[in-house]
């Protein structure tokens, strides 16, 4: 009788090992998604070394493009949709024909997935489109459409930058560490690139007008914008521009923002290569 009582509990003991074991192997694997949503897996990478794993963190590896294809641009017309819950500033159509105008007008940033996670869209127009759009005389759409220049075309002594916007879908309804996370590797990416431009062009003046209270929010933060005109007569919407005398502060302003962001986006190789090739054509014409 005793004999088999220990039987049982033995077997009971295994069964309540078994149980343990697949309660922590759901544990880990939940956990295992958990770092991964957040931007962080487990590799092997010392596993036939010492038996174990470590962890490497992937969101290092952010990369970003230029939307220089169709199924690039395809991808900036669905971030664009859904960051602003369908309803767009302009058609599709206007933002194809700012392709058509400047290949290199849209880039995107994906995250170490290779999921597209947002974009922002920049162009350089002419000293004339700069003021016109100042005094209300020039619509977002005519740049898009019309205005925007190639950057093959402009006088790199007297260069005038139209950003045309930026966009980061959220995950979900409520923003939350993630989207701020995608939001700051986003915007992060076009500091980088203006700071990129500055250092080669001599630029006049920027302009951009927040479609969102968000963008509004960030704008605020740098004390080198001046504020004009309410675009559409919207007061939430006033456009922001830095004149000449103010781009060192820029400058200086997004030289001090990029630490802050824990790494940025790495610019494909190859579309940075053929983007300054396009600039040097500019500066040697």
């Amino acid at each position: 009788m005793w004999e088999i009582a220990e039987q049982i509990d033995v077997i009971l003991g295994l069964i309540a090992v078994a149980l343990s074991l697949i309660f922590w192997s759901r544990k880990k694997s939940a956990d295992w998604r958990n770092k991964k949503n957040r931007g962080y897996v487990e590799t092997d990478t010392r596993k036939g070394r010492i038996g174990l794993s470590v962890p490497d963190c992937f969101n290092d590896r952010y990369r970003s493009r230029m939307a220089v294809n169709e199924s690039d641009m395809d991808r900036v017309l669905k971030l664009r949709l859904a960051s602003f819950n369908g309803k767009v500033i302009v058609s599709d159509a206007a933002y194809w024909a700012c392709r058509r105008l400047n290949a290199y007008a849209m880039k995107i940033v994906f995250d170490f997935t290779g999921t597209p996670i947002g974009y922002w869209g920049l162009v350089p127009v002419t000293e004339k489109t700069y003021h016109s759009f100042l005094d209300n005389k020039t619509t977002h759409e005519e740049i898009l459409t019309r205005d925007a220049l190639s950057w093959k075309s402009i006088d790199p002594d007297n260069v005038y930058l139209y950003i045309i916007g930026v966009a980061v879908p959220p995950k979900g309804e409520k923003r939350h560490d993630e989207d701020h996370r995608n939001s700051s590797k986003v915007l992060g990416d076009l500091a980088e690139f203006v700071l990129f431009l500055l250092s080669r062009l001599n630029v006049k003046g920027i302009f951009v007008y927040p479609s969102t209270l968000d963008g509004l929010s960030t704008l605020k933060h740098f004390k080198s914008l001046s504020v004009g005109v309410n675009i559409g007569g919207n007061e939430k919407q006033p456009l922001h521009f830095v004149e000449q005398q103010h781009i060192d502060l820029l400058r200086n302003e997004l030289e001090g923002l990029l630490p802050m962001i824990k790494s940025l986006p790495v610019w494909d190789e190859e579309d940075k290569n053929s983007f300054l090739q396009l600039l040097g054509s500019t500066q040697s014409g």
